[in-house]
């Protein structure tokens, strides 16, 4: 997460700067307060001071436009949206939309697992930095592209990829440094109860509408 002190922005850049922080205004408000946590990066810019914790949002790993096989469970969302980006660029709209369906389930495992709910919106900020500057109309085919694939006929195919890639292996720190509890040291890392095999069938249900595997 980025928080910035001082001159405000414009409409834009203020909705991608504190949006994450609206849940729990007021609880970081300040540099000071931002410097008394480790792994927080202060930097001044004339009168603004941007507070951001290290790693928020970060890709560890340089993933191509490739099929979901190639796709491995270390691939976090903040890895696989950007490749979406890539696919789309190339007019590869229907293997964007295979990893698009890949990130949104890994996003979905990992918003489940975290404690920190204002973490969670680590999915929709990848979203929008990735894919909002995607020009209308091949966005609209996209767009398209992703629910036909999605549909009845191709469902099937797409939830079995998805079931043979398997649950995330990652810690998921490109979420947990973008919540809140970055910054306040308190009520972040991951449920200590979390059932990870409840966590993957839901994940799947909840995003893709994959049927349950037979019992």
């Amino acid at each position: 997460m980025k928080l910035r002190t001082g001159q405000p922005q414009t409409h834009r850049d203020s909705i991608l700067v504190f949006w994450p922080a609206l849940l729990l205004s007021g609880v970081v408000l300040s540099a000071t307060a931002g410097q008394s946590q480790p792994g927080v990066v202060v930097t001044q810019h004339g009168n603004v001071t941007n507070l951001e914790t290290k790693d928020n949002l970060r890709s560890f790993h340089a993933v191509d436009c490739v099929d979901v096989s190639s796709l491995t469970t270390d691939y976090t969302p903040a890895d696989i949206y950007p490749a979406v980006r890539k696919c789309i660029d190339r007019g590869d709209l229907e293997r964007g939309a295979r990893l698009y369906a890949v990130a949104g389930v890994y996003g979905r495992f990992d918003m489940l697992r975290v404690l920190d709910e204002s973490a969670r919106q680590a999915i929709p900020v990848l979203q929008l930095n990735n894919l909002s500057q995607v020009d209308p109309a091949t966005k609209a085919k996209f767009q398209a592209t992703v629910h036909g694939l999605l549909g009845t006929d191709q469902l099937t195919a797409v939830c079995s990829q998805v079931r043979k890639l398997g649950p995330p292996t990652y810690y998921p720190t490109y979420m947990t440094q973008h919540g809140m509890s970055a910054f306040t040291g308190k009520g972040g890392g991951l449920k200590p109860d979390f059932n990870a095999a409840e966590a993957w069938e839901s994940s799947l249900a909840g995003y893709l509408h994959c049927p349950a595997t037979p019992q």
